[in-house]
């Protein structure tokens, strides 16, 4: 009874046409630390103040004078008010008892009044208001939440529903009316009933089952079949053993996985012949250029010196022609797999120098040579590995060699390695070429955007190149910064983490 020992005190009122019994029980109840409302004679004046003050408890006579007694007011205070009566009489007469009972108070104090029993009594019956209050709140709450749930839910006893909310009526398209009392098994599909009986049977005989199934339901038409997720559990209902559970309708999610399974496997499906299309392409278009490529090159050498410079001019037309063309088929399907997600990245630890940057400079030497270009490369970093996946930052640093040294004229490429900061490495790719407009560079790593369109360009491109720069630049976890002005030149530089002395050491690197 820890809501009675609380600090706030009850507040009692006494309805009481003997003044001095009236006060008498006020002294006492206030000994006892209660708080009286107020004391009247009349059920009347009862009444009238019930409407207008708060009151935990009402001691009513049975015997009051005028047009209502003791018991026409308490039921008032019962019914109307919800507040708790306990009746004060020496009238124990049956007839008097058995209207006093049909109010259902909440106890009885019979004059002469024993004070001893007073307080137990009052505590009884507010504690058993407050019980019964918090009872019926719990009620009301369950009352709702079943009857406002989207779940069907539902008690059966012996395979019968004894009860159904709405939405289990409407799962199965009924009324409410006529599911109550059916057989519970009618509602689903014949090949599900042996199979609900059986786990009716077992878990009234105590047997221990999963909590959830899946089912086919039948709906109201005969012909509609629902995905449903059943749950049940055994309780006790009007003093017997029943099944209570919930109904969820699961088919729309059930299509919807369906939908998106077949989608799954369809997109499976066209990326394996995206991938198979591009190898073929790329079969189909590498293998007659190779051809055409080779046998160029050896009809150059049989002729060897009888030919002249037109000659060679087409043969180097020929050649450079032909590596154009494997390069943009090149770049086209390594754009491709990197949009179906099929390139997976492989990283390693790699020397920046020795595993990368020592074999494309070679390659890159001539090419500036034949554009009378300065080619520099310097490498002052302490530290210059770094972890990557090999054949992506090749490509990487490959691209942007080639670029600075095709839209530079005049001056010179330089590439640096250095160390930025205390964790980074930098690799920066240098040109005195013609530069990017300010406002080319916010589309720069758009697939297929160039600077210049059309027929009439200045440089050859298909414009992948830095698109893929970026994408390989992102899956390998390197910064790219870029600083360009027209007509005066380009810096790109790409920051790596780098590798600590102890990684290095426990992965062997020099050894």
């Amino acid at each position: 009874m820890s809501d009675i020992d609380s600090k706030v005190k009850p507040r009692i009122l006494i309805v009481e046409d003997s003044a001095i019994v009236a006060l008498e029980l006020k002294e006492y109840l206030q000994r006892l630390n209660y708080e009286i409302v107020d004391i009247c004679a009349a059920a009347e004046d009862a009444v009238n103040i019930a409407q207008e003050t708060e009151i935990d408890l009402a001691l009513f006579d049975i015997k009051l004078k005028g047009e209502m007694d003791g018991i026409d007011g308490a039921q008032i205070f019962i019914e109307q008010y919800e507040i708790p009566v306990v009746f004060l009489t020496a009238h124990t007469d049956e007839v008097t008892l058995e209207r006093a009972k049909k109010t259902k108070p909440n106890g009885y104090i019979i004059k002469p009044f024993v004070y001893e029993d007073i307080k137990t009594t009052i505590d009884v019956a507010i504690y058993k208001s407050k019980a019964d209050k918090k009872i019926k709140e719990s009620e009301y709450l369950f009352r709702a939440l079943v009857e406002n749930s989207q779940d069907g839910i539902f008690i059966v006893q012996n395979f019968v529903v004894v009860y159904a909310n709405e939405a289990f009526a409407k799962i199965f398209g009924y009324e409410l009316s006529e599911v109550i009392n059916e057989n519970f098994i009618t509602f689903f599909a014949h090949s599900e009933r042996e199979k609900l009986v059986d786990n009716y049977r077992n878990r009234i005989n105590g047997k221990i089952l999963p909590r959830e199934i899946e089912v086919i339901g039948l709906h109201y038409d005969k012909q509609t079949e629902l995905i449903l997720n059943l749950s049940a559990g055994i309780i006790l209902y009007k003093d017997a053993t029943a099944v209570m559970g919930t109904v969820k309708d699961i088919t729309a999610q059930k299509l919807a996985e369906k939908t998106l399974i077949e989608a799954k496997e369809m997109l499976e499906q066209s990326d394996n012949l995206k991938t198979e299309f591009l190898g073929q392409i790329s079969h189909e278009i590498r293998t007659p250029i190779n051809n055409i490529l080779g046998f160029s090159y050896l009809i150059k050498e049989e002729l060897g010196s009888e030919t002249n410079d037109n000659i060679n001019n087409c043969f180097r037309i020929m050649d450079t022609a032909g590596k154009r063309l494997v390069k943009t088929v090149d770049q086209i399907i390594q754009m491709s797999q990197l949009q179906i997600g099929d390139q997976k990245v492989q990283k390693e630890i790699i020397d920046l120098d020795k595993d990368v940057l020592e074999d494309i400079l070679l390659d890159f030497f001539q090419k500036a040579k034949e554009k009378d270009l300065s080619f520099n490369y310097q490498n002052v970093a302490s530290s210059q590995y770094v972890e990557c996946d090999k054949f992506m930052l090749g490509e990487i640093i490959t691209s942007l060699i080639d670029n600075a040294i095709k839209y530079t004229n005049e001056g010179s490429v330089d590439i640096l390695v250095d160390n930025y900061l205390d964790n980074k490495t930098v690799v920066e790719i240098k040109d005195t070429g013609i530069g990017i407009s300010r406002n080319y560079l916010k589309n720069i790593f758009l697939p297929f955007s160039q600077e210049e369109s059309g027929y009439r360009r200045s440089f050859e491109g298909n414009g992948l190149g830095m698109a893929l720069v970026k994408k390989y630049a992102d899956l390998n976890d390197i910064e790219i910064e870029i600083n360009s002005e027209k007509g005066k030149g380009s810096s790109i530089k790409l920051f790596f983490e780098s590798l600590s002395e102890e990684k290095i050491k426990t992965l062997n690197i020099h050894g």
